[in-house]
């Protein structure tokens, strides 16, 4: 059987969406949040700036070591570790070429190739990356698809205008019916095709406002693994315009307000207590 159910009747794909979620587009689209992210997390004082700079420099897949990071999968069974590993690797080689050419002019190294190495993926969690980056992919897609419906929407307008008096046999339940035009049905066509190309533009504002400038950002999520943000101290609080989806996450210890109302079952000795969480509690 075949697997395009499509093969027989379209020769050639002219879309190749699959190739937005192939493993290199994944690889890029994650590398490409590591590298957002370390500068962002440079620029405010999260990490050192210079280990923020040599992350992002590093973040280029054609760097990596697809074999090795094919056998680390098989024994990690994790998608993502194994290309965090490779890319450490790559950035401890990276900073000890460019350390090894600046003690050749006499600059001191300030930060050892490991040192910078460790601040990669620092406070976030896998779905922080794996999934914003699946939504970068998934605009790509979304964007090649649109181009792919302007280019149909444009052929089948000129049909419509060309073949506007060119009659031809109806069709109703397999059978002729009365006298069209072909005109008239490329029409029809065409007016499915701009519903679904109007559907495909509104979808876009609730799939991507988390990644470029929106009023209302609700999708980004780069909070770490328990939404504590414990790894990035005082620096990280507060910082930045926070999406609304992030803002309003359970956090530990709960607020105690209306405790007696949201939580009757709680005495008041057992009421959970407002302090801020310790870097302890993020495991």
């Amino acid at each position: 059987m075949e697997e395009d159910l499509t093969a027989s009747r379209v020769a050639t794909s002219r879309l190749d969406a699959g190739a937005c979620f192939d493993r290199p587009a994944r690889w890029a689209a994650w590398l490409k949040c590591e590298a957002a992210l370390a500068m962002a997390e440079a620029e405010i004082g999260i990490i050192p700036t210079l280990a923020g700079k040599m992350i992002a420099e590093c973040c280029d897949a054609s760097l990596l070591n697809a074999d090795n990071i094919a056998r680390a999968m098989e024994v990690q069974e994790h998608a993502l570790t194994p290309v965090l590993d490779d890319l450490g690797r790559v950035i401890r080689e990276q900073v000890a070429k460019h350390q090894s050419a600046g003690g050749a002019a006499g600059e001191k190294p300030t930060m050892t190739p490991d040192e910078i190495a460790g601040y990669l993926h620092w406070g976030a969690t896998t779905q922080n990356i794996t999934q914003t980056g699946f939504v970068l992919n998934l605009r790509r897609a979304h964007s090649a698809i649109l181009d792919s419906v302007a280019k149909y929407l444009a052929v089948i307008g000129r049909l419509c205008r060309d073949k506007a008096e060119l009659v031809m046999p109806g069709r109703t339940h397999g059978q002729q019916a009365l006298p069209v035009t072909f005109g008239y049905k490329c029409a029809a066509w065409l007016d499915e095709l701009l519903r679904h190309a109007e559907r495909l533009c509104q979808s876009a504002d609730r799939l991507f406002r988390a990644i470029r400038e929106h009023p209302r950002p609700a999708l980004l999520l780069i909070e770490g693994c328990l939404l504590t943000r414990c790894s990035r101290g005082q620096s990280g609080a507060g910082r930045g315009h926070t999406p609304p989806s992030v803002s309003a996450a359970p956090r530990w210890p709960p607020s105690t307000r209306g405790a007696s109302a949201s939580r009757p079952w709680l005495s008041p000795s057992e009421t959970p207590s407002t302090t801020s969480p310790s870097t302890s509690w993020c495991w």
